[in-house]
């Protein structure tokens, strides 16, 4: 577990800006952006980031019983080979393939994945930045001839591979995304 914060208080001195800031509580100042944490607030913060390790190394141990966290564990990167070795992983895929191994573990044949939150889709987001070149106050053009280039360019697996990853990535405009695995999966 990684934490901290930026205490920006000198930076907001040299460029004259005065931030007056309230809190109420010992730990009321905890993520103030002028001052950096006291002894007590690092204390804090090592207790709460271990209690978040100690719960994440615990349940990876539940669900893998076999693996070795002294190899493991402590934020190391494994390639995919490496990670099954050391029962990290069952077998090298992607969400698609584990979302249809798990269906078929269960059972179940007839399933949508939805993107949660629905990002706009490709062709919208070309539209938004192309299309003023496309549009008109007299004239509406309702194609998109960057959607059909791409598309006859790349094929259509690729393409639709490239839009569901460019729809993944629009969700990190307005958010501070850490994962981009937002999908809702229906059974029926």
């Amino acid at each position: 577990m990684v934490g901290g914060k930026y205490a920006m208080g000198e930076l907001y001195d040299k460029a004259k800006i005065n931030i007056v800031e309230r809190s109420r509580g010992p730990m009321g100042d905890l993520f103030s952006s002028t001052t950096p944490w006291d002894s007590d607030q690092i204390a804090m913060m090592h207790s709460e980031m271990r209690k978040t390790y100690d719960l994440f190394t615990s349940r990876v141990v539940d669900g893998r019983e076999d693996i070795d966290l002294s190899k493991t564990a402590e934020g190391r990167l494994f390639v995919g080979s490496d990670a099954i070795e050391l029962k990290m992983a069952d077998e090298i895929g992607g969400l698609d393939d584990a979302i249809n191994g798990l269906a078929a573990v269960v059972g179940i044949s007839d399933f949508d994945v939805v993107h949660y939150p629905q990002p706009p889709s490709f062709e919208e987001m070309l539209m938004e930045q192309f299309g003023q070149f496309l549009r008109s106050p007299q004239v509406a053009v309702n194609f998109n001839p960057f959607e059909k280039m791409l598309r006859s360019m790349l094929g259509e697996s690729r393409y639709n591979a490239i839009v569901d990853s460019l729809n993944a990535i629009s969700l990190l405009q307005d958010e501070k995304v850490l994962l981009v695995n937002p999908r809702v999966i229906y059974f029926r």
